[in-house]
């Protein structure tokens, strides 16, 4: 499907939400005969997972049973995290999810209608207001959220965790829900799910969200190095010069029937303001002429 016609779809999709946030408001419906069927939509997950020939390792699963509205914060490695994220923690929960593009017209897409999908389209200011209105509506019923703070597919080549949106802090403060950070790893077609403790922000405020977001990546960055310890370790000297592209290729090409352009995610994941990336600190090398008076920026001698 070319990328014009899965624009079409998706402009049809945003016009679509906007209509009914204008009609309905920040509605969120048929929240708990969605989830009375979870566990038969499970089944679809699991065969599935078998057949596509896919592993699945629950490392841990330090949640306690806590009877309150959550919000799973999980990291985005690509492929078939959601569905193996959705199998590990078993609970349902609707799904915050940024430019579903193929989805719309997939069994997949299907699947998480019937199983609670909040769609959005990033780069819509008001699209993203109304995610995230839904999203604390569905909270506020006694509905679970899943979403990634980071934005977008982490392919940084020694970033645990990408920098996060303080969305999740922000929607757990203002409903009194709890946050369950899931860290996930992929290899291939292995996949291994951190599932960390419940984390509570009684008395806390929204002036605390960038903090508590930080801390919160920490939490991840910490679950997600739990999972990469229990591996077998590569030596230094088994990386090769191609093995970040390997890695970034193995992350936008292994999702089945839906196209990921690496633009989509430089552009949609979160990017401080006040945190330059290395293309940024060394743009001003394009405008220079390299001569005897400036080698020295390049490290280099001329003669």
């Amino acid at each position: 499907m070319n990328k014009e016609l899965l624009d079409a779809i998706s402009n049809f999709h945003l016009i679509k939400r906007k209509f009914f946030y204008k009609k309905y408001g920040a509605f969120s419906n048929f929240i708990k005969p969605r989830y009375k069927i979870h566990n038969f939509l499970l089944k679809f997950v699991v065969l599935n997972r078998k057949q596509k020939d896919i592993s699945l390792e629950i490392l841990n699963d330090k949640r306690l049973n806590i009877d309150k509205p959550t919000i799973f914060a999980v990291t985005h490695v690509g492929g078939d995290d959601i569905e193996s994220v959705f199998e590990a923690i078993k609970t349902p929960a609707h799904l915050l999810l940024g430019d579903p593009n193929e989805l719309y017209l997939s069994v997949s897409g299907i699947l998480l209608f019937f199983n609670g999908v909040i769609a959005l389209s990033t780069r819509d200011k008001l699209d993203r207001k109304i995610c995230k209105e839904r999203a604390i509506t569905t909270l506020k019923k006694g509905g679970n959220i899943l979403m990634f703070p980071e934005g977008a597919l982490n392919i940084s080549p020694n970033r645990l965790v990408y920098y996060m949106y303080s969305g999740a802090v922000q929607m757990a403060i203002e409903t009194n829900a709890q946050i369950i950070p899931v860290a996930i790893l992929k290899d291939g077609k292995n996949y291994t799910v951190n599932i960390g403790k419940n984390i509570q922000y009684i008395n806390k405020t929204l002036k605390e969200k960038n903090i508590l977001t930080d801390e919160l990546r920490d939490i991840l960055a910490t679950l997600q190095y739990e999972n990469m310890e229990s591996k077998l370790m590569l030596k230094h000297t088994e990386i090769t010069s191609d093995s970040y592209s390997d890695f970034v290729n193995d992350v936008i090409n292994s999702h089945d029937g839906t196209v990921i352009y690496i633009n989509d995610v430089y552009e949609t994941r979160y990017n401080p303001k006040n945190i330059m990336t290395k293309t940024e600190v060394f743009a001003h090398l394009n405008n220079i002429s390299p001569n005897l008076n400036n080698s020295f920026l390049f490290n280099k001698r001329y003669s």
